[in-house]
């Protein structure tokens, strides 16, 4: 009966080490899942500050191209009525 119980006891002790290792890996999973989308959410907002700065920058590269546009007409109506 001894060596029964030793090895019910070695079972048991083999079950507990696998337990709490997996529960050490969850702990790593869910703290790397944690780090990761904390990493996402940075980049996401990053990118959406990105954006935001790249569409006031067209914004202003149109309104400066428009503004050219009109200055250049100006100028070539002006030059059109002073040489025939």
């Amino acid at each position: 009966m001894p060596l029964t119980t030793d090895i019910n006891e070695c079972t048991t002790k083999i079950q507990d080490d696998m337990i709490k290792q997996m529960d050490v890996l969850q702990k790593d999973y869910e703290h790397l899942k944690q780090e990761f989308m904390r990493k996402e959410n940075e980049l996401t907002a990053k990118h959406n500050n990105y954006k935001v700065k790249l569409g006031a920058m067209l914004n202003l590269l149109v309104l400066q191209n428009n503004q050219q546009n009109e200055s250049i007409n100006k100028i070539y109506t002006v030059v059109n009525e002073l040489v025939p």
